[in-house]
């Protein structure tokens, strides 16, 4: 499988490596969703469960071609849209993630909400996810990787407002604190995090939730980094990148940097966290003082 991607700084982006089980057992279920695609081609359901299984194996551009397939064919339908958004995001080209969910929200704007199935299903075997939450959230991630903090603001205040859980809630709000903060907005993101001071647990996003016991003043965010590392997988980006920002907002420039880059050098380089992380470092690289020396050269 060759190149997925390049990062912000133009490196090469490969899919991660997984265990020889978990790419049997990944595989196997794309196998599936290949024959049940094959049996019925005109259901957008089966399409999307392709691209869906293509995606977690990190063969995100075969993914993009499928839901290109399902945008085509199934115009209407706000879910391909949402789900392209979701991997342009991963491929790092977000203005495309931008189109894609805009035109996903406008699809869906006054009717009901639904049930999005899970692809690889928490222990309690329920899903968490909607499809309007999924459009607004990666849509503010889309305008977060972008710089665009109003907007972001905007999104993920329609992301908590379609949430159904207390996961979706505390990762809603996660991004909208950082977004807030990021326009200078201290004391609206502080209240922006009483929404969920009531929480007391979560399903599957304790990274998310830790993460706002965090900017409530209950954790340390360099505990809360370190329980994701102990925890590994995608959340030791996710909080790395939060306890980075949180840093940074406090004014330890050099904490902020050092986090940043135990996150850049994670493994998965697909997580949010990650993509956000490489966003920062890609912007302060943008506005340093050589680079604008080397602009006013040209």
């Amino acid at each position: 499988m060759g190149a997925q991607a390049r990062t912000l700084a133009g490196q090469a982006l490969y899919a991660p490596a997984l265990s020889s089980l978990e790419l049997a057992k990944r595989s196997a279920a794309l196998d599936a969703a290949r024959r049940a695609w094959d049996a019925t081609p005109g259901d957008p359901d089966a399409l999307i469960w392709v691209g869906r299984r293509l995606g977690y194996l990190g063969r995100m551009r075969e993914a993009l071609d499928t839901f290109t397939i399902g945008v085509a064919q199934h115009p209407g339908d706000a879910r391909m849209l949402r789900h392209r958004g979701h991997r342009y995001i991963s491929v790092r080209e977000f203005e495309l993630a931008l189109a894609d969910l805009e035109r996903a929200a406008q699809l869906v704007r006054g009717k009901p909400d639904e049930v999005e199935p899970d692809g690889m299903p928490n222990k309690s075997g329920i899903p968490l996810e909607t499809l309007q939450s999924n459009i607004h959230y990666h849509l503010g991630l889309a305008h977060f990787l972008l710089g665009e903090w109003s907007s972001a603001e905007t999104a993920f205040r329609d992301a908590f407002a379609a949430a159904r859980n207390a996961d979706n809630q505390c990762s809603a709000t996660h991004w909208l604190y950082l977004s807030l903060r990021k326009q200078g907005k201290h004391e609206q993101a502080a209240q922006s995090l009483e929404a969920v001071r009531s929480i007391g647990d979560v399903a599957e996003y304790r990274g998310y939730f830790e993460l706002c016991r965090g900017y409530l003043g209950e954790m340390s965010l360099d505990e809360v980094f370190e329980r994701a590392r102990a925890r590994g997988g995608v959340e030791f980006a996710t909080c790395g990148f939060g306890a980075a920002q949180w840093h940074a907002f406090e004014g330890q420039a050099a904490r902020s940097r050092e986090i940043l880059d135990q996150v850049l050098a994670s493994e998965n380089p697909f997580a949010f966290g990650f993509l956000a992380a490489e966003a920062e470092r890609a912007a302060a690289a943008a506005q340093s003082p050589a680079n604008s020396v080397r602009s006013a050269a040209r």
